[in-house]
């Protein structure tokens, strides 16, 4: 199989949590609740995944204002992770473009210090194991 090799530049454009998203679907369907109420949605599955899935129903219109706000900021593409802890969805927004020259040689020359830090490491680890035997020697 052929393999086919770009490089992209990935620039971080802005993060969006889009959170709270048990309280917007409480208020939907609950309305205004005191803030000492517990509300209880028992789902009734009716088709799709049987499993269930990692995440939390959001409306669709509050994801197309936050991809749109993205979108404004410069963004070309989203990353989206669930967040259970805070029944939340970050979305992290990125500039995606083919990588020019100035961008794969900015690479190259990270990857060659990085070789050679990593060598400079590996040479001082050594060295330690080394000292480290001598002094265990002389106890």
């Amino acid at each position: 199989m052929e393999e086919i090799q770009i490089r992209l530049v990935k620039e971080f454009i802005a993060e969006v949590e889009d959170g709270e998203i048990d309280f917007d679907l409480q208020r939907e369907f609950a309305g205004e609740v005191n803030g000492d109420a517990y509300v209880n949605i028992e789902w009734i599955e009716k088709g799709g995944p049987q499993w269930g899935s990692e995440g939390y129903p959001i409306r669709i219109d509050r994801v197309m204002q936050t991809l749109q706000e993205m979108k404004d900021k410069g963004a070309t593409h989203v990353e989206m992770e669930y967040h259970c802890d805070h029944i939340s969805y970050p979305i992290y927004g990125y500039r995606i473009t083919h990588a020019d020259q100035a961008d794969i040689d900015e690479l190259e020359q990270k990857k060659t210090q990085a070789e050679k830090l990593e060598a400079e490491a590996k040479e001082l680890r050594a060295k330690l194991r080394e000292i480290e035997h001598q002094r265990r020697s002389l106890t």
